[in-house]
């Protein structure tokens, strides 16, 4: 039997809460279209138009549409720049740079579709926060940490983050020669702010199974449902049906066939599917097997990852460190919520998309093959166990049961030897507590409490 001892401490305190600190930068909330345009400075791919198509939770009346028409070139990139702000802005690591941002599934053709926001300080010195603009055509919320900022090959490497003058966005069309095509996006209220700006729905159900991989009949099967993303170097993935597997019959393998230089990755990623949720309290388990060619140049960049998207096609990342990646034997990774970082800004109860990543190294290395298997990712809540305590009143013994689940037939029994069980009362629980007195007139008297099923 085991023995639970609790210490229960009751702290009564006075709270106060103030409002968070919100900068606006800018709400476009401009008269006319033609103030828009004096304003905003576009490339000459990108067409700005006021709008008064505004997200629901939107304070103001109007947003910027931006229309671009995308060439057939690599890297081919659209810009959009703001005006030098009346007074700089100052943004500290721990805030969030926030906006509402609608995109387009047109950008569903790209290979690489990445919206970036620029900021630039009083000197002209620059940086960035970058994700994939959705391909959906519904409103979402992007917050960038503001000490997250990254430097593009361009910059200085330098910025005075108290003093930022200026705004731009930088829209991606592709990294290959594409086809032209055109798509829109909507941008509204870019502020900072103390706390992210989230405006997520109800959680959707969910998903217990993400792939174990026994459903594909053969390799082209799997293809059609996993796409490649991979570094730009570039590296090569080909995914196909592994056999034999540690659960089932089939495994993923990737072959990833990793480029010279540094930062290499291979990868496949999911379609987007119908929204599940990724509860807080939810382990993600998966089986992976790794290749010992890369032993000699593993460092801090041999990582394997599993990401998230939500809607917004915000991403959360877990991220192993060398050793599974260098081991040719399977080996179980169990990922808790924490594991994947701050997930405040994702809508973890609205997920549509994952990927499965192999990063080969971080220092400059020649290039090198591997291959990968991973199987059965799967997510599991921890069953909630009942609690049982005990505490007198008026000279008998109060049984508290806690952590209940309301409908649920629970069996309260007895016992003076540890061998011999009775049934005290079977309680059928309404909320989450219940309680039941028992005389305290014997010398022994063992309790539990088990669900009946």
């Amino acid at each position: 039997m085991r023995i639970h001892k609790w210490l229960l401490i009751v702290v009564f305190g006075v709270s106060s809460a103030s409002a968070a600190t919100v900068t606006v930068i800018e709400d476009f909330e401009y008269a006319t279209e033609e103030e828009l345009l004096l304003n905003w400075i576009p490339s000459g791919g990108a067409t700005p138009a006021l709008s008064t198509d505004v997200a629901p939770g939107a304070t103001g009346d109007s947003c910027m549409k931006v229309d671009f028409s995308f060439p057939s070139m690599a890297w081919a990139t659209e810009t959009i720049t703001g005006p030098v702000l009346d007074q700089p802005v100052s943004i500290a690591p721990e805030q969030y740079v926030t906006f509402r941002l609608r995109g387009d599934p047109a950008f569903s053709v790209s290979d690489y579709r990445d919206i970036f926001l620029y900021i630039y300080d009083a000197a002209g010195d620059f940086a960035r926060w970058g994700m994939q603009v959705p391909v959906g055509d519904d409103w979402q919320i992007i917050n960038f940490e503001g000490g997250a900022y990254q430097f593009p090959w361009d910059a200085s490497g330098t910025i005075d983050m108290s003093q930022i003058s200026r705004i731009a966005f930088f829209q991606y069309g592709s990294q290959a020669e594409l086809d032209p095509y055109t798509a829109t996006i909507y941008v509204d209220e870019v502020q900072v702010s103390d706390e992210p700006l989230t405006e997520f729905p109800p959680p959707s159900e969910p998903r217990d199974l993400i792939d174990d991989f026994e459903d594909y009949a053969d390799d082209q099967a799997l293809r059609s449902f996993y796409s490649y993303e991979n570094s730009w170097h570039p590296t090569v993935t080909v995914a196909s049906v592994g056999t034999p597997a540690p659960q089932g019959n089939q495994a993923l393998r990737l072959d990833i066939d990793f480029a010279a230089g540094q930062w290499t990755w291979g990868s496949v990623r999911s379609p987007i599917l119908e929204p599940f949720s990724l509860p807080p309290d939810s382990v993600v388990t998966l089986r992976f097997k790794g290749d010992s060619t890369l032993t000699g140049v593993a460092d801090a960049g041999s990582n394997f990852w599993l990401s998230f998207y939500d809607e917004g096609g915000k991403r959360m990342d877990y991220i192993s460190d060398a050793a599974p990646v260098i081991s040719s034997d399977w080996t179980t990774i169990q990922i808790t919520g924490d594991d994947f970082g701050d997930t405040s800004t994702i809508d973890t109860g609205n997920l549509v998309q994952w990927r499965i990543l192999v990063e080969g190294w971080a220092e400059d290395q020649p290039a090198l093959s591997a291959t990968f298997y991973v199987d059965d990712i799967r997510v599991s809540t921890p069953v909630i166990q009942p609690v049982l305590s005990a505490a007198r009143e008026n000279g008998n013994i109060r049984l508290d049961m806690a952590q209940l689940t309301s409908g649920v037939d629970y069996e309260l029994r007895s016992s003076t030897n540890l061998k011999d069980w009775t049934v005290v009362t079977v309680i059928t629980a309404d909320s989450d507590t219940a309680s039941q007195l028992v005389t305290a007139d014997q010398e022994i008297a063992c309790f539990q409490l088990v669900e009946r099923l």
